[in-house]
């Protein structure tokens, strides 16, 4: 028998050292149920999420805990600047606390962070990243349109693009519809 486990003179039993591993049911003339109570542990169901702009997007987060209190266990911070953004909602169904995002708009994209609380303490705390994907935005106006230079073959030009865009930008470039190839010409010696 495991020496954490005895009776006391008042033939109370006692186990010390308590861990999760010790809840169960034991019997010896009669049934005792140990309900081991501790501070929950979470994890995110998926890091980072990906959605779409105007997509919903929904943060999982799941604790291990025992009470799982019915209410309220779970709440949601924006870690961004400012607060957090319009039609955010939050939800929980057993030991997974929701952050639903409606209609997600780059404003939305950044870390939030999950914490549940049982009331044992402490509460546990975890982040996750929240990427908004959305088409390329190129930049436009007079400075991106035209470049300058001396056609007498002294001077180079730098024309720019600059653009944004989730997943990362690959740009390419084309002269009269013709793609231009980027990769150094290596002169070749004549034997």
């Amino acid at each position: 028998m495991d020496p954490r486990y005895h009776f006391t003179e008042s033939t109370q039993f006692e186990i010390w050292n308590v861990t999760r591993r010790d809840t169960g049911v034991g019997s010896d003339n009669t049934s005792i149920t140990l309900d081991v109570q501790y501070a929950p542990s979470v994890k995110m169901e998926e890091d980072p999420v990906y959605v779409d702009v105007g997509e919903t997007a929904d943060l999982f987060c799941v604790a291990d805990a025992n009470p799982i209190i019915d209410t309220d266990m779970f709440s949601w911070k924006w870690l961004g600047e400012g607060e957090m953004e319009e039609m955010v909602e939050q939800s929980q169904d057993e030991a997974t606390g929701q952050l639903t995002i409606q209609r997600a708009t780059r404003a939305h994209a950044g870390h939030y962070q999950c914490t549940a609380d049982n009331n044992i303490a402490p509460p546990a705390n975890v982040a996750v990243q929240l990427v908004v994907r959305f088409k390329p935005e190129l930049q436009k106006g007079a400075q991106w349109n035209k470049v300058a230079s001396r056609g007498d073959g002294t001077r180079t030009a730098e024309v720019v693009c600059q653009g944004e865009g989730i997943p990362r930008l690959h740009f390419s470039w084309a002269k009269n519809g013709m793609p231009i190839d980027h990769t150094p010409q290596v002169p070749v010696e004549d034997s």
